[in-house]
Formats: structure tokens, C-alpha cells, sequence
């Protein structure tokens, strides 16, 4: 693992903080708000896997970076279409509705307040039962420039299998050093990608 490239990893993580901070938050809409809050989650996640790579726990950092692809991509997609919050806010209530009757189902455990909690919560659910409007993570890319939804393929679905799942593949797989150094290489790419994107909305020069 080349140090000078978790060094330039650092540095461009360091520079999209600083253009966040710098965009008054509270005057933007709440989609754009919204995308702001999962630009810190971009930034944490990538600051755990520079974490992990030095300590030594390098098949954790796929998942991460399948993990801020996602808020990367969610990112892209709230800034650019301020009406895609609903869909994103929907996916959440929906799953929601889901994991609240799953849990009625095996309320084992549960106190009994809990689980008055959680019939309440399923009698209200049921009385105004969520539609799913389809949300999913490709959805969110397919509102990106074509370059970046390029990544979903590349990237995403090669970590989400090989991976950020329990798979075969991920059973009988260990990462080479050429991936581990790539993980690197990648969330510097995502990260210069993302810290223009954000600088341009503070209508700062390209860097």
C-alpha cells in the first residue's frame, strides 16, 4: 500500500469537508440538506477504510465503499432532482411498514410495553397502509451524469457480490494487494469527483 496515496485520499476528504462547510445549510431545501448529511456519511465512511486498510482489515473496507457509493450516488440524485426526496423518504416508510410486521410475527423478547408500541405502530400502518413508489439504489444512479452511473456496474454490483454479502464468492475470496491499493485509488477518484461537484455549488473554481 502506497502511504502517499492514503495521504492524497486524506488531503481530497479534507477539502470536501471544507466545501461543505461552507455552503450555508439551512438556506438550502430539504433535498438538498438531505444530500449535504450523507456527504459527512461519504466523508466518515471513507475516513473508516483508510482506518481499516491501516489496520489491517482490508476485506471490511468493500463493504464501506459500497456503502458510500450508495450515499454518493443518493447524493447526485437528491441535488439534481429535488422531487427524488419522496421516493427516498417513501423507501424508508415502506421498509418500515415491512420490519413492523415482521416483528409482530417473532416478538419474542419483547417488554410489554414494546410490544404495545409495536401494535400501535402495525394498527396505524394498517390504517394507512405505504405504497412503494420503487425506489432502489439503481434508480438513484440512473439521475447521475453517465459517467458516474458507469460506476454502479463497475463498482457497486462487484463489491455488493464479491464482497458486502455472504456470498460463495465472498466464502472463498480473499482481496489481492492490486484490489486493496484499488479501494484507495477509487475513493480518491469518488472523492475528487464529489468535493468539484460540491465546490461548484458554492460557485468556488475548479481545483
Amino acid at each position: 500500500m502506497k502511504t502517499t496515496n492514503i495521504s492524497t485520499l486524506r488531503q481530497n476528504l479534507d477539502q470536501l469537508a471544507a466545501s461543505r462547510n461552507k455552503i450555508n445549510y439551512k438556506s438550502q431545501p430539504k433535498n438538498k440538506q438531505l444530500a449535504l448529511n450523507l456527504v459527512k456519511k461519504f466523508h466518515s465512511n471513507n475516513i473508516a477504510i483508510i482506518t481499516l486498510i491501516t489496520t489491517g482489515l482490508t476485506e471490511e473496507c468493500f463493504s464501506l465503499q459500497r456503502l458510500s457509493l450508495e450515499h454518493f450516488f443518493n447524493i447526485f440524485a437528491l441535488m439534481e432532482d429535488g422531487n427524488f426526496i419522496d421516493k427516498f423518504k417513501n423507501n424508508t416508510e415502506h421498509n418500515l411498514q415491512k420490519v413492523a410486521k415482521e416483528l409482530k410475527k417473532s416478538s419474542v423478547g419483547l417488554t410489554q410495553v414494546n410490544s404495545q408500541k409495536l401494535e400501535q405502530l402495525n394498527n396505524e400502518l394498517n390504517e394507512n397502509p405505504i405504497e412503494s413508489l420503487g425506489y432502489n439504489i439503481y434508480d438513484a444512479a440512473k439521475r447521475c451524469p453517465h459517467d458516474i452511473l458507469s460506476l454502479y456496474d463497475s463498482v457497486y454490483r462487484i463489491h455488493s457480490i464479491t464482497y458486502a454479502h455472504s456470498t460463495i464468492i465472498s466464502a472463498a475470496k480473499n482481496p489481492t494487494q492490486k484490489e486493496i491499493d484499488g479501494i484507495i485509488i477509487s475513493a480518491i477518484n469518488f472523492s475528487k469527483i464529489l468535493n468539484k461537484y460540491i465546490s461548484s455549488i458554492n460557485g468556488e473554481a475548479d481545483t
